[in-house]
């Protein structure tokens, strides 16, 4: 209701491991695609490409046979990405969904052999399927509050500069941007006290557009904020560039050709 009255779209992304990384039990699955088909499939809200649009995160994880029971019980009504980490791994299951939207949220493009090359790769096998491809980028990374080691600085905004490029060179349908407020795994591009709003003054100088001026807005405080027509007008500006979540989308600037 939030986003209808903003005027922005939402993606739904369903993730399909427990916490331990292990495949949800298939009655669960089913369960949760149907109850997304009943629920939103008609919502204009998560009409993006021409249907309600659904990721499954962590395909990888189930058998050829289990990703079909699904898709085919709920593809009339939604268009279910796969989450595969390989071109080929999605080759082999092309048949099955509508794209594949990769969450890489750990690259250096500056040190990443073979970055762009995989990522032209994905594109050129999902588009020979007919699918969407969904490119990904991100301003850095660092797991060592996860307890990981790995750590990818955001060099004042030059990292996301470079992962947008790359993404943008892989002709995407949309890409992914990793991620509004992931602040365990420093993805986030939502302004913050160590990093300011770098992050967001990238995103707008690629756009061509300017950020809107949002003065005592809280975004951790209660939805429920006593915005006046203007501020949330504002607000929602943001939010149209910014489809919040985990994944933001912008649509491709298609060209003359097509």
């Amino acid at each position: 209701q939030v986003a209808a009255a903003a005027g922005f779209k939402l993606a739904i992304m369903f993730e399909g491991r427990d916490y331990y990384g292990k495949p949800l039990p298939m009655r669960q699955v089913h369960s949760s695609f149907g109850y997304i088909a009943r629920h939103y499939a008609s919502d204009p809200v998560f009409n993006i490409f021409g249907r309600t649009m659904m990721a499954w995160s962590g395909t990888w994880a189930f058998t050829r046979a289990q990703m079909a029971s699904i898709t085919s019980a709920y593809r009339a009504k939604l268009m279910i990405l796969a989450t595969d980490r390989q071109p080929s791994a999605y080759q082999a299951i092309a048949g099955l969904f509508a794209g594949d939207a990769y969450y890489w949220s750990s690259v250096d493009p500056l040190h990443t052999p073979g970055y762009v090359a995989k990522l032209d790769e994905f594109a050129a096998v999902v588009h020979h399927a007919g699918g969407l491809w969904i490119a990904p980028a991100a301003p850095g990374f660092d797991a060592q509050k996860l307890g990981g080691s790995r750590v990818v600085p955001r060099r004042g905004g030059q990292t996301l500069r470079l992962e947008v490029n790359a993404a943008m060179g892989s002709s995407p349908d949309a890409i992914g941007l990793i991620s509004w407020n992931e602040y365990s795994e420093n993805s986030e591009v939502e302004p913050s006290q160590l990093n300011g709003g770098t992050a967001l003054e990238v995103i707008a100088s690629i756009e061509h557009t300017k950020l809107p001026v949002i003065r005592n807005f809280d975004s951790s405080a209660s939805s429920r904020f006593g915005a006046g027509p203007t501020q949330f007008l504002t607000v929602g500006a943001l939010l149209i560039l910014l489809l919040g979540g985990s994944t933001i989308l912008f649509r491709r600037r298609r060209s003359a050709d097509g």
